[in-house]
């Protein structure tokens, strides 16, 4: 089971890509998606431990798309 999360701004294609690329060197992480609206980002990590992955995103969303942050919004 995934989680979903809202973000607080809205990202342009370019912030996404680059988004996902750090999100990949994440080592728990098992796979991050954003909706085509690009307004959620669906998360799975490999042992259902969310802490340290949504930690390093949420540093890299501050970084790479002007300080967005991220709200839980539901499982998926």
């Amino acid at each position: 089971m995934g989680r979903s999360y809202h973000l607080s701004k809205e990202l342009k294609p370019e912030q996404a890509t680059e988004i996902l690329q750090e999100l990949c060197h994440i080592p728990d992480l098992k796979q991050a998606q954003f909706t085509k609206e690009l307004d959620y980002l669906n998360v799975e990590t490999k042992d259902q431990e969310y802490y340290h992955v949504m930690s390093r995103a949420v540093n890299i969303f501050s970084q790479k798309a002007d300080g967005c942050n991220l709200s839980f919004s539901k499982f998926v």
